[in-house]
């Protein structure tokens, strides 16, 4: 799955991800390094030297991290269970 389109919430701690029509919830604490109340995200893009397959992000202090949610995406308990209640 390709990422499309990345953007970040500091309020509720996550990136919101939208890759192969779906969105989806990356939360903060799966990142290194990690983001703080002190230390927010400032940027997130998407990274096509990745293939599109991960996102980039940089913090107020500077430091920047990437994540490629695609694999957990794919894997999600979340999607499953949002997929099989919306069918019922």
């Amino acid at each position: 799955m390709k990422v499309q389109k990345v953007s970040f919430n500091n309020r509720k701690r996550v990136f919101e991800v939208k890759a192969g029509g779906k969105a989806f919830v990356f939360p903060y604490a799966k990142l290194q390094p990690p983001p703080s109340p002190e230390d927010k995200v400032a940027e997130a893009s998407v990274d096509r030297e990745l293939g599109r397959e991960a996102f980039i992000y940089k913090l107020d202090s500077g430091e920047k991290g990437a994540a490629e949610p695609v694999n957990e995406m794919r894997h999600s308990p979340l999607e499953d269970y949002c997929t099989k209640s919306s069918i019922t």
